[in-house]
């Protein structure tokens, strides 16, 4: 039986080079893309540059405990990545992706903590719910 599970995201996106973000804020990145460039396997094409960490999909009912995971690395260097964005004029989003399996409804409790370090970024919060 598949169970309820989710992955937490940080990007940022805009018209930037990816690689100078990781050299001034000293974060590996999960992932970096460039405008233009195919969305997977798709014919899809990029229209911003993007830089973004990340979660594996995890199974979990617990979204707090995983935003956390992420958010912690994020925190250390807030004041690098507002610099930055205001700079390159980027656009910081945090992402929390659930997948509903069997009706097992996670808890999407985010910490005012995580709330505050978003609005201080002038980021977004965008949770996704995916009910199977």
């Amino acid at each position: 039986m598949k169970k309820t599970s989710m992955c937490v995201e940080f990007s940022v996106s805009g018209l930037f080079n990816p690689n100078v973000m990781v050299e001034n804020i000293g974060i590996t990145p999960s992932s970096i893309w460039r405008k233009g460039e195919y969305v997977g396997k798709t014919k899809l094409k990029r229209k911003l540059d993007g830089w973004n960490i990340s979660t594996d999909v995890v199974e979990s009912m617990d979204c707090a405990g995983l935003t956390a995971n992420v958010v912690d690395v994020i925190h250390k260097k807030q004041v690098y990545i507002i610099n930055y964005c205001k700079k390159v004029s980027a656009k910081c989003t945090l992402r929390i992706v659930v997948y509903i399996e069997n009706k097992q409804p996670p808890d999407l409790m985010v910490e005012g903590k995580v709330i505050g370090m978003i609005a201080k970024i002038g980021g977004d919060l965008d949770i996704d719910i995916i009910y199977f």
